[in-house]
């Protein structure tokens, strides 16, 4: 009863938001409040259509950068959704809109090449990967899409030599250099993980994430002894082979990278969570 309730009220404001916008279209108050309505409802597009209104109407410099950065979000999610429901045409229009509106939205740039890919355009949504590593500065979750890419068409050495390249220009080495050990794992090429991850843990670079994949590695070895040891020490990980990544702007932990934070809501605030000390690792989680 209650539910029903609110929603025919919710009905009740969105109409009334609806004339108000009908009858002054700069009406930011209205135009705010009823965008607030359609992303509550997870109504993207409808969402991203009003932020471009308020973006347009919005006079205060500081403001306006906030409602900008708001839109491009939207843009985003919008073309998440013709994406996963296979109208890629019209995702490619809204990611490339959520790209012009800010050309340094890491997401959107992954999304493109996404989208890319399921046109059957793989050359295609490579080079837009490739752009973008060298662009960012924190390339993880591009070299990542990378690496699936690669081996999906059975050309790990590609992917191989990339990492090689990015540790060798890369401020982020030794996070590129787990990642590297773990593409090994996948490879099977055990002993190449074991040489990565020892080496590193002879340079005192070790965290959590180091002693889940060397723990992984030594199992695959039969050397469940000393992969105990080393799951212990992250804290009782389980079998985890993927890098955990942390909001920026609130901290909270993401078991894999997405372009929002679930905590704050915030675009594109994940970085990767690599090196860092054990006894920050979050709580027990299975990915296998």
């Amino acid at each position: 009863m209650l539910a029903a309730r609110l929603n025919w009220d919710a009905q009740r404001a969105t109409k009334a938001l609806e004339e108000v916008v009908k009858l002054d279209p700069g009406n930011l108050y209205a135009l705010r409040k009823l965008r607030d309505l359609r992303i509550k409802e997870a109504l993207w597009s409808d969402a991203a259509d009003l932020q471009k209104k308020v973006v347009d109407s919005e006079r205060n410099e500081e403001l306006g950068k906030k409602e900008k950065k708001l839109l491009t979000g939207l843009l985003y999610e919008s073309a998440c959704v013709s994406m996963n429901e296979g109208r890629l045409t019209e995702a490619l229009v809204r990611v490339k809109e959520a790209l012009k509106n800010d050309d340094k939205f890491l997401p959107g740039h992954i999304l493109l090449g996404e989208v890319l890919d399921r046109q059957g355009s793989t050359a295609s949504a490579a080079k837009v990967w490739e752009k973008a590593l060298a662009r960012f500065s924190t390339p993880e979750p591009i070299i990542l899409k990378l690496e699936d890419l690669c081996i999906k068409e059975s050309a790990p050495e590609r992917i191989l030599e990339r990492y090689n390249k990015e540790i060798l220009t890369h401020s982020n080495g030794p996070n590129m250099r787990l990642l590297l050990a773990r593409l090994y794992l996948r490879l099977e090429m055990v002993d190449n993980a074991i040489e990565e991850l020892e080496r590193l843990q002879n340079e005192g670079e070790d965290g959590f994430y180091h002693s889940v994949l060397l723990g992984e590695a030594y199992l695959r070895r039969k050397q469940g002894g000393r992969a105990a040891h080393l799951f212990h020490r992250a804290l009782g990980l389980d079998r985890e082979y993927s890098p955990h990544f942390r909001c920026s702007g609130c901290g909270s932990e993401a078991v894999s990278w997405k372009a929002r934070c679930t905590s704050c809501g915030e675009w594109d605030t994940l970085v990767m969570r690599g090196l860092e000390s054990q006894h920050r690792a979050p709580a027990l989680r299975k990915l296998f």
